[in-house]
């Protein structure tokens, strides 16, 4: 055989798998950050109606409600508040529940919002949701003297002056080369300081 015609089919056959592993990493990256941005999507989502609801606790058009923080937890909270401003007083809720979500993520979990038992559920890759509360001097309030599940007692809801929320969204399926392959993930942490809890 021709020695200048093997040694074309050679590089002709390395040329090949070069572009055929191009074409993979391009295809990787493309779907790397197609997941990435959807999963900043989702973060998005979730935290603006939390910054619309945190910061409005204990809303009333003509003053404050006393006592707004009804029940609390370490991934639950449940609120009044005139949260549409139309003069009548809401009961929000947020909860993560335990509550699989059909991905191939198993961490995946719905997050739960109501309104007066309106219900909404995030079914958005959301993977963890804690909240965190704190008094006047910022000190942590342990959830088992919140919660009414606990035996919580309002007295101690009433001492919430700070609200830390994190949350972490991710991909409903891995993204990488097998055997390297991970969720793409999204963080969000926030420390609220509702007004109507400082008065």
């Amino acid at each position: 055989m021709n020695l200048g015609l093997t040694t074309s089919f050679i590089i002709a056959g390395i040329l090949l798998l070069s572009i055929l592993s191009m074409n993979r990493n391009i295809s990787q990256s493309s779907q790397e950050l197609t997941m990435r941005q959807v999963t900043q999507m989702h973060t998005g989502t979730v935290s603006q109606i939390l910054e619309k609801d945190i910061p409005n606790i204990g809303y009333q058009q003509n003053g404050t409600i006393s006592s707004p923080i009804t029940d609390a937890d370490s991934d639950f909270i449940q609120f009044k508040s005139d949260i549409d401003n139309d003069g009548s007083v809401e009961t929000i809720e947020w909860k993560f529940t335990d509550t699989d979500v059909n991905s191939s993520n198993p961490n995946d979990k719905v997050l739960i919002r109501r309104v007066d038992g309106k219900e909404s559920k995030f079914k958005t890759g959301i993977t963890k949701f804690e909240i965190t509360y704190l008094n006047k001097d910022r000190s942590e309030i342990s959830p088992s003297l919140l919660s009414n599940l606990l035996g919580g007692a309002q007295t101690e809801r009433d001492k919430i002056r700070f609200i830390e929320i994190n949350f972490t969204v991710e991909s409903k399926e891995k993204i990488g080369r097998p055997g390297n392959a991970d969720y793409t993930k999204s963080t969000w942490e926030k420390q609220y300081t509702p007004q109507n809890l400082r008065l």
